[in-house]
């Protein structure tokens, strides 16, 4: 009896790289859901926004070692948030003032896209959506800055990408 050629083994295929991975939620996606939001924030939502300042710098302070640059845009955004409200910076388009505050109240909802509960991956969501939010109001944020001699570190983009000191 001839004897069989080896089956050649079966292996399970490679898991493809995260690089190589579809986001399950596109950035696009999450863009129109922020300018969506940011459409429909009122002047008294800012008003109840400000209400909770204090808690949403406490919960921002908790995810420094995770998102660094996450916990100086919310000081910044609360800071124009304040300004905006007591009329302190007519200048600033309204368009940057409600991507800001669109993006802080998706911060303090704690059930959202990654709930803030997950330990160190819970709050990355939060931290996209006001990165997103910065970005989308750049203009209007760096005018801001500019107006209030306020240091754009950590502000924009990669730290130090665009940072310098406003005098």
């Amino acid at each position: 009896m001839p004897r069989r050629a080896p089956t050649p083994k079966r292996t399970a295929p490679r898991p493809t790289p995260p690089s190589r991975r579809k986001p399950l939620v596109p950035l696009s996606a999450v863009r129109a859901y922020l300018v969506a939001q940011a459409e429909v924030v009122a002047p008294e939502d800012i008003r109840t926004l400000l209400t909770q300042v204090d808690t949403i710098r406490r919960k921002a302070k908790l995810d420094m070692v995770q998102h660094p640059r996450f916990h100086r845009q919310v000081d910044v955004a609360l800071e124009l948030l304040v300004d905006h409200t007591a009329g302190e910076c007519p200048q600033i388009p309204l368009y940057t003032v409600s991507l800001l505050a669109a993006a802080l109240f998706y911060f303090i909802e704690p059930m959202d896209l990654i709930p803030d509960f997950i330990p160190r991956i819970g709050l990355t969501d939060d931290a996209l959506m006001l990165e997103l939010a910065c970005q989308l109001g750049a203009a209007g944020l760096d005018r801001y800055c500019t107006f209030k001699s306020i240091a754009t570190d950590g502000v924009f983009g990669k730290p130090g990408a665009t940072a310098r000191r406003r005098s």
